[in-house]
C-alpha cells in the first residue's frame, strides 16, 4: 500500500515520517517509490524502507508503518531481526501504529539510527 492509499491517522503518520526523513537527511535525502514501499536514500545510499500495512496485514501489525534498515547492534532487543532487504541482507524491522505513542517514538528513534548508520 502506498501513502496516497492510506487515510486518517495512518496517512498523517506517514506524512510525519516522510517529513522527518527529509528534515534529517537535508539536501542529500531522497525518497523513492519501490514497488509497494518507499526507499529513503542519503547521498545515493539506501538506508531505510517504509511500507504501509493496512487492516489485512498478517505478519506485522495491521494499520501500521513497517520500517526496515540494515542490521546494527543498536537495534538489538527492541526490533525484529529479519532478512527482508535485497540480497537477503540481515535487517532490523519495526512496525509502528500511529495511535500508540511509544511506537511512534520508537519509529522516530529507528529512523534516526538508520540514518546515523549510513552516514558513518
Amino acid at each position: 500500500m502506498l501513502h496516497p492509499q492510506t487515510e486518517g491517522l495512518l496517512h498523517d503518520f506517514g506524512t510525519v515520517i516522510f517529513e522527518l526523513i527529509r528534515q534529517l537527511g537535508g539536501a542529500s535525502a531522497e525518497l523513492r517509490t519501490e514497488g509497494t514501499s518507499y526507499k529513503a536514500e542519503w547521498n545515493g545510499r539506501a538506508y531505510l524502507w517504509v511500507t504501509f500495512r493496512g487492516d489485512r496485514a498478517k505478519r506485522y501489525k495491521p494499520n501500521s508503518v513497517l520500517l526496515r534498515t540494515y542490521w546494527d547492534t543498536a537495534f538489538e532487543g527492541w526490533t525484529e531481526r529479519t532478512f527482508d532487504l535485497p540480497g537477503n541482507t540481515p535487517s532490523a524491522s519495526y512496525s509502528a501504529r500511529p495511535e500508540v505513542a511509544e511506537e511512534v517514538e520508537s519509529a522516530e528513534r529507528f529512523i534516526r539510527l538508520a540514518l546515523a548508520n549510513v552516514q558513518r
